[in-house]
């Protein structure tokens, strides 16, 4: 057989194949889910810290700080304000 048969041979068997699986199989795609879904609602709610949520975020916050202003960042960001 040419590679144009065996091509179509094999592109008529996997159609037949899906044909014999159809009704087995349960398959909703993108477009049918997103118009039964309800449209998306953000909320951003606030709540306290407690003590000790408070005390780790403050430590890491300052730790941070500490390494992203480091000396040579200060002096790039000075000499940017400079131009």
């Amino acid at each position: 057989k040419s590679h144009e048969e065996q091509s179509r041979f094999e592109k008529d068997r996997i159609a037949q194949a899906k044909l014999i699986m159809k009704p087995f199989i349960l398959r909703r795609i993108k477009s049918e889910v997103l118009q039964q879904l309800p449209a998306k609602e953000e909320k951003i709610e606030f709540c306290p810290m407690t003590e000790k949520q408070r005390t780790l975020y403050q430590a890491l916050f300052k730790k941070l700080k500490r390494q992203y202003y480091t000396t040579e960042k200060l002096k790039a960001m000075s000499r940017l304000m400079l131009k």
